[in-house]
């Protein structure tokens, strides 16, 4: 159960088996010009068909959309042995190219959040994407150093407050630049940056990252002309929305030039413990905002957190 069944070229989309992980289906459609759009906060054996139907919130969301958003189809087992196949290959002649169309769509009810309760799924059609990255595998000459793929460009911002950081994000959004655009907040940056546990929390008491800060990723998909356009916009924003950009801790974040595309540090974010709110990435700023203030205060007043 861990074969890719098919790549289809013209259509753009890849048939997989469950146990298929993230880099085997990168490196199989990035030298084929294409991609599957986005790579979990998790580890590089990480299951492409458990962590889309887990949650498959990516780093480039932003552009391609949750993971879920790119399942065409799906072959699923039910607890009485019956097999089902949902989404386009639920029409035997229509291939399985499309991603939804006009009426009831069984897909819906197995591609989000049901934990292998419903069924067991055995295959699934993604929908890929444009890989312009080039020849691009994170292999680092330097450890923690992995190289930016070809035709990308990545920039860290700092903002002096909730409400600048996403009024600039809301505007990033309604240009429709970039691929990337995720807060990466000072504590997220202290794990990903750092080999052991002791550095991470010296970094956070010190307070060495900024509290508001995104990263930013730009595609010349179309063109060297794209990415130049781009940056100018993105510019323009940042100015307007009293945003920073912090070219002095570009070395020290370099991680996320292969994290954005490939993870493979994300577990280090584990290793004092935590949970996940999958569902607050989608309330509202203050709710967000509240939770932070609330988090805070809590590492104010127990050091053993």
């Amino acid at each position: 159960m861990d074969q890719i069944l098919n790549i289809d070229e013209e259509n753009m989309t890849i048939t997989i088996q469950p146990y298929v992980n993230f880099p085997r289906l990168q490196t199989e459609t990035m030298k084929r010009g294409l991609w599957n759009g986005g790579t979990p906060l998790s580890a590089s054996t990480s299951g492409v068909l458990s962590n889309i139907l887990f949650n498959g919130i990516w780093q480039s969301s932003f552009a391609y959309g949750p993971g879920w958003r790119s399942i065409h189809s799906l072959k699923v087992v039910l607890s009485n042995g019956d097999i089902l196949d949902v989404g386009s290959s639920a029409l035997p002649r229509a291939g399985k190219s499309w991603w939804q169309g006009p009426g009831p769509d069984l897909k819906g009810i197995f591609e989000f959040i049901h934990y292998g309760a419903l069924g067991v799924i055995t295959e699934a059609t993604l929908k890929l994407y444009p890989w312009v990255g080039g020849d691009w595998n994170p292999v680092e000459e330097e450890y923690d150093k992995p190289r930016l793929p070809e035709n990308h460009r990545i920039f860290y911002i700092e903002f002096p407050s909730w409400a600048s950081m996403s009024k600039a994000m809301y505007e990033i959004s309604h240009e429709g630049i970039g691929t990337h655009l995720d807060s990466a907040m000072d504590a997220w940056n202290c794990y990903f940056t750092t080999p052991h546990q002791e550095e991470s929390e010296r970094l956070f008491r010190e307070k060495f990252f900024p509290q508001y800060f995104i990263y930013v990723v730009l595609a010349g998909i179309s063109s060297s002309r794209q990415l130049d356009y781009e940056e100018r916009v993105l510019r323009r924003i940042v100015a307007e929305t009293k945003g920073k950009f912090r070219e002095d801790l570009r070395e020290i974040l370099t991680d996320w030039q292969g994290e954005a595309f490939r993870s493979g540090n994300s577990p280090r974010m584990l290793r004092h413990g935590g949970y996940s709110m999958c569902r607050l990435s989608s309330s509202q700023i203050e709710t967000q905002e509240y939770f932070d203030k609330v988090h805070r205060d809590i590492l104010a007043r127990h050091d053993h957190y």
